[in-house]
């Protein structure tokens, strides 16, 4: 990346949902400026990146973490422990402070990982979601370039509000998770009536739906300058 024009791009790993086995669990793997992070590490994740991007497990900067269902965490424990015995590299974790300490009773002992909050790092914020625990979506940019990676969540106002406030006048790229399921699963994540009711039209037009059985994202790659 530090070779290359772009300073933010964005390549979908995988776009299931817990429910989804056939498919990878949601995840992303984010250049920022030579950085590379990887959001979300759920069970499936760690095995497909050692298949095929296995180059990656050694390369990897920081894992972002958007919250703790077993989906965007179930291999973060073998990732830390394969980098650390293997690779021999400590991993650094960045997540919302409001879930660390929950975070750190699922993690290995802190000797073979780190954490940093994402108010460390230049271009990188965290946005709160409503999900049946406590999620946080991510936001990346640079000066002209966005990326906003939604976590598990609902559709709500605060969202909009604040990824249109930071996306202004930038070459935006929008991921959101998306549910085809109804009944008890529109309490966590976003639906089509949850979508329009909370969302204006323009903003909704401009997702990419991601961690559901239909979503064809998988390789896609967004550049940004």
């Amino acid at each position: 990346m530090q070779n290359s024009r772009f300073n933010l791009k964005v390549e979908v790993i995988g776009t299931g949902g817990a429910f989804n086995t056939d498919k990878t669990n949601s995840s992303f793997l984010v250049h920022l400026k030579g950085t590379k992070i990887l959001v979300d590490c759920g069970y499936n994740v760690f095995p497909y990146l050692k298949q095929k991007k296995h180059s990656l497990l050694d390369e990897l900067d920081i894992v972002a973490i958007t919250h703790l269902d077993d989906d965007h965490i179930g291999s973060l424990r073998s990732l830390i422990f394969y980098r650390w015995f293997i690779v021999g590299k400590k991993t650094t974790i960045t997540a919302n402070k409001k879930i660390l300490k929950d975070l750190k009773t699922f993690l290995p002992k802190e000797s073979i990982w780190n954490y940093k909050n994402p108010s460390n790092y230049k271009g990188i914020k965290t946005v709160r979601g409503e999900h049946h625990i406590d999620s946080f979506g991510f936001m990346f940019w640079t000066k002209k370039s966005f990326v906003y990676i939604s976590g598990d969540t609902k559709a709500t106002k605060h969202i909009e509000k604040t990824v249109t406030k930071k996306a202004k006048t930038k070459d935006a790229f929008l991921l959101h998770d998306y549910s085809y399921y109804s009944g008890s699963e529109q309490i966590s994540h976003m639906t089509e009536s949850n979508m329009k009711q909370c969302y204006t039209k323009g903003f909704y037009e401009e997702l990419n739906f991601y961690h559901n059985e239909k979503s064809s994202l998988s390789g896609c790659i967004f550049k940004g300058v």
